[in-house]
């Protein structure tokens, strides 16, 4: 049994599909994904950590030894390092791409997401 109702448009007038009186999610997830406030910072951190470091590998002590970059100054809790939470934010992103950039390994770094530009150089270490 289908629960879409599917309305064309007419007379200038825009319908959507409904699924049970409620939008259908398909047809509104880029105007979510659009407005993801989250998306948005993680995007920001990965713009700061590669104006910041580049494409170099870059530990979370390097990072935490720099206090005075920006992408120490985004990482932080209410003004203070956090490792644990640190840790936890970037695993949330890792190998994904967020605002055209994409975290290349765990010895961190950000990457513009072009192919070849994030590739490790040496070692057996996964991307």
């Amino acid at each position: 049994m289908r629960f879409f109702f599917k309305h064309n448009q007419q007379d200038g007038e825009e319908y959507s599909d409904r699924l049970l009186g409620y939008a259908d999610p398909v047809l509104t997830r880029d105007d979510v994904i659009g407005s993801d406030p989250e998306r948005d910072a993680q995007a920001e951190l990965l713009s700061l950590w590669h104006a910041d470091f580049g494409t170099d590998v870059t530990s979370l002590s390097d990072i935490e030894a720099q206090p005075q970059t920006e992408t120490h100054k985004a990482l932080r809790t209410k003004d203070v390092w956090n490792s644990g939470t640190v840790r936890w934010r970037l695993g949330r992103i890792l190998g994904r791409v967020e605002g055209g950039f994409k975290t290349g390994s765990r010895l961190w770094r950000a990457c513009r997401q072009i192919p070849d530009r994030c590739s490790y150089q040496g070692g057996s270490r996964n991307q």
